[in-house]
């Protein structure tokens, strides 16, 4: 029996297998895969630096855009 997917892996899995690939569309911009893993990488990386432990809950306040 297969394991379900986080939303992580899910995003890695694609990242890896169609880096190219595009993720998410916002009018005329597109985002990629890889683009968006690499965002998602960034994001944890600050929030470690900011001492913030696995499971910790943390407020996200997000403009409605492919912008970060």
């Amino acid at each position: 029996m297969l394991e379900p997917a986080t939303i992580p892996q899910i995003l890695a899995r694609q990242a890896a297998l169609r880096p190219a690939a595009t993720a998410f569309v916002d009018g005329d911009e597109r985002i990629s895969f890889g683009e968006l893993e690499a965002a998602a990488e960034r994001l944890a990386a600050a929030l470690q630096a900011a001492s913030v432990q696995p499971g910790q809950r943390v407020a996200v306040l997000s403009p409605d855009s492919l912008r970060v």
